[in-house]
């Protein structure tokens, strides 16, 4: 018997909906597989009335040690800790994922493999998935864009422990954006390293007393490892800020994209080359594919991966251009972190507010040049 015969007979079915544009549905018989993929999808549990939705399909099956290798199956390590064999069918409507692996390996084959296939998908339905944070405020959203450890969940969970009651919980790595503009919370755990705590302290009161001594041991893996091992404690959003609710769809009011300045002050600069935003966006969102790519080229799972990929990236480029002909791009500038530095947050979170309650318009602000 195969493992999708198999696992449908004798594993648990889970399914989850994003916003009735795509959705994804795991089979299972290992429940801290099961447990890992509830926890990272509780807010998007449920199923689609429509039976022709666009599908990611996870069979997944738990082996330890040195197991043997299906027929079929690509063999993958990661970091010499995750180890899984999988098999990949591509379509524009439907992605399976056919894989076995130990516990360690259940987070990469999500992060390297389902956020991307349904990335894939959407893009195919005329949504841009962006790697991107994004808070709202009265239901208009500030997208935060920028590569891996530039401040996206910094500078959101800045905003949702000091902003005001008006701001709720939107996205925290990916943001579904469509046409209108709207854009839709693909919400996940956050990803809570201490680097965060620097910036947020108060964050801290959130942990448990064993996540902060998990914290401490993973910050020093990762300082071991010159930063290429990076464990995080995952955290549901609403467990992190009780206080607020969520927002599942709004209106984008500005695409905001982070650098890091040696300036004390954040400030904010329109920006006027919007050729050179796009291949940045283009350019971040298949760096965050990079280790998809890399599998399915190694798994041989498309006939011409090189037309295959040059189509994807054009789709995207392309509803990159339309969703920013729709909102207007700044370069939000943040402090670079430095012990005993701090920046300051009332201005910041006043302009953030006042951006997205003026659907995107930078007001003129008097304020001492802090703030440009």
């Amino acid at each position: 018997m195969d493992l999708e015969k198999e696992l449908e007979i004798n594993g648990k079915q889970h399914r989850y909906n994003f916003h009735d544009i795509v959705s994804f549905q795991m089979f299972t018989d290992d429940t801290a597989a099961e447990s890992y993929i509830e926890s990272e999808y509780l807010h998007h549990e449920g199923v689609s009335r429509d039976a022709s939705l666009p599908e990611v399909c996870l069979y997944f099956q738990r082996r330890e040690g040195f197991f043997q290798i299906p027929d079929e199956y690509t063999y993958h390590i990661h970091k010499g800790l995750a180890r899984w064999a999988y098999k990949l069918q591509i379509t524009p409507d439907r992605i399976i994922i056919d894989a076995v692996g130990n516990r360690t390996s259940i987070p990469m084959i999500q992060h390297m493999l389902v956020h991307p296939s349904l990335r894939y998908l959407v893009s195919h339905r005329g949504i841009l998935m962006l790697h991107a944070g994004a808070t709202a405020y009265n239901n208009h959203s500030l997208i935060f864009s920028g590569r891996g450890g530039m401040g996206k969940s910094t500078i959101c969970s800045m905003i949702l422990t000091y902003g005001d009651k008006n701001w709720s919980i939107h996205a925290d790595d990916y943001v579904f954006l469509g046409m209108g503009p709207v854009s839709m919370a693909y919400l996940t755990r956050m990803h809570v390293y201490w680097k965060l705590l620097k910036m947020v302290p108060q964050l801290i009161e959130r942990l448990s007393p064993q996540e902060r001594v998990q914290l401490t041991i993973f910050g020093r893996v990762r300082a071991w490892s010159g930063n290429h091992v990076r464990w995080p404690v995952r955290k549901d959003t609403q467990w992190m800020w009780p206080e607020r609710s969520f927002c599942m769809r709004a209106v984008p009011a500005a695409l905001l994209t982070l650098r890091r300045d040696k300036n004390i002050e954040p400030a904010i600069y329109p920006i006027s080359d919007l050729p050179g935003l796009v291949d940045e966006l283009v350019e971040m969102n298949f760096g965050e594919a990079r280790h998809y790519i890399s599998l399915v080229n190694k798994s041989r799972a498309v006939s011409d991966s090189a037309a295959w990929l040059s189509a994807w990236k054009k789709r995207e480029r392309l509803l990159i251009e339309s969703r920013l002909a729709e909102m207007p791009a700044y370069q939000l500038h943040i402090p670079e972190i430095a012990p005993g530095r701090n920046f300051s947050q009332p201005a910041l979170l006043e302009l953030l507010a006042e951006l997205a309650e003026h659907n995107g318009v930078l007001p003129d602000t008097p304020q001492t040049g802090r703030i440009r």
